[in-house]
Formats: C-alpha cells, structure tokens, sequence
C-alpha cells in the first residue's frame, strides 16, 4: 500500500493595464478600434500546498517597453503543467484563461487540462459570507490584509520603463512582486483553514489503500453515522488529522470500497 501526495500549485498572477482612447471616464465597452495597447503579464508568484517556499518570475524594464511576457508566461505553464492541481483566487475565471490566452498569443506549447481549485467559488458556495475577495477572507480568517495598491504602482512601472529609467522600474517592479509572493502565501495558509469546511474537494492524495483520507493521506479515522441516497448508502468517516468527512459506499452496492471525497 502506498499515498502520495498530490502537487497542488497555489499561485498568483500580476498583469498590466491595457490602454484605450475614450471619450468618456465611463466606459462600458471598447471597441477594439479604441484600443492603443493591450494588457500583458508583469509577473506571477507560486508555491506547492504541501510546503516549500514562494517561487516567482517577473519581467524586465525592457520586456515591459516591449510589451513582451513570453518568458514569464512560458515558466509559469512549465509549473501549471507539472502539477496535478491548480489552485488560484478567482482561477477559474481570471488566472487559467490567462494563463492559456498568453501561451497561445505567444505561440508558446499549449497549457493542456488543468484540474483546478478555486477558493472564490468555495467560499461563494459554502461560506455564504458578505464578501469572497481575498482581502476580506484572510481578514475575517486569519487577521491579515493585503497589501493596499492603486492604479500608480501600474502606472509608475510603465511609466518608468518607457522613459528609460530601468532603476527606477525595477524598484517599482519589486514592489508589486513583494504584494504577488505575499497573496500568495496567504492564499496557501487560507485554503489549509478551509479544508475541513467546505463540501467539495477533489482527491489530494494518490493512494492505493482503501482507507486513507483522500485530503490528506491519514489513516486516523473515525465513523461518523452513515450517509443515505435512494441508490446507495454511505458509511461517512471523519479524519482526526485534516477534520474532512470521506465517505466509503457500502460493499453490498459495489465492490469499489476506496474513500471518497465530499
């Protein structure tokens, strides 16, 4: 019998803000034809959910001029790829089509299926709280903020590039690479207090043995009643070391006894 954990891959993404002519402060919609320069990536950070430290990349002061992220776009797919779980605030709608739609303008390697886990969703879902940004769940969770920016700490890195003053871009440049490494580390610490609570997880554990937390890998269990539907009945368990609630079908419906995840 063996469990291995799975990579699962917190990260985070920083982009530039696209350039458009207006005729107006409030814009509802613009048309391509109104667009001076599109949005790019400036940086990402990243880290595995079972430890290690905070990775990242970001571009240079000339790849900002150039409005070129394919380096930084073709090393965070390398990671995306190598793990078998993505894991991102708002992820499933912001960071993986990000993601892929830069792979593909850069005519980089295709970023392939991703499984993925997105704590907006989670909370939104089973949380029922005010608000599902991460500066108020880490606040409310863990007593943390992130890090207050404005449209300057944008403005000042492209700024700063374009009149060539690299130092100064660098600077700015680093800043904003200390507020990405920081939401991530704090998105890494939040899911870890949302594991025992919310409904639904995917498997993060590749086992063989049949009763082993599919969360974590622990053998330590305990029952906890049975769960019934009209086609089959569950023997619900809970693990002592993650708080999850696995559940294994009854073995007179099914010969698959593995744990499942819920």
């Amino acid at each position: 019998m063996s469990t291995t954990a799975l990579k699962v891959l917190v990260y985070d993404i920083e982009t530039a803000p696209g350039e458009v002519y207006a005729f107006s402060p409030i814009i509802r919609y613009a048309p391509y034809s109104q667009w001076k320069r599109m949005p790019f990536m400036l940086q990402w950070s990243a880290a595995w959910l079972h430890g290690g430290p905070v990775v990242s990349d970001t571009v240079t002061p000339q790849e900002v001029r150039d409005r070129n992220d394919s380096r930084i776009v073709d090393s965070i797919a390398s990671l995306v790829r190598e793990a078998d779980i993505v894991l991102a605030h708002n992820g499933d709608t912001f960071d993986i089509p990000w993601v892929r739609g830069r792979a593909w303008l850069n005519d980089l390697p295709p970023l392939g299926p991703v499984a993925s886990i997105d704590t907006k969703k989670l909370s939104a879902k089973d949380f029922a709280q005010p608000h599902n940004n991460l500066d108020a769940l880490i606040s409310e969770r863990l007593g943390r903020r992130k890090i207050k920016t404005d449209i300057s700490w944008w403005s000042q890195i492209i700024e700063t590039a374009e009149a060539g003053d690299d130092e100064a871009c660098t600077r700015h440049l680093n800043r904003m690479l200390r507020y990405c490494r920081k939401d991530t580390r704090d998105l890494r610490d939040l899911f870890k207090t949302m594991i025992p609570h919310v409904h639904r997880l995917p498997r993060l554990v590749d086992t063989t043995d049949t009763m082993v937390c599919p969360t974590c890998g622990s053998t330590d269990l305990q029952k906890r009643g049975k769960r019934r539907t009209k086609a089959f009945s569950y023997q619900q368990y809970q693990c002592n070391s993650c708080g999850r609630y696995p559940s294994e079908k009854n073995q007179d419906h099914s010969n698959d006894t593995k744990l499942r995840t819920f």
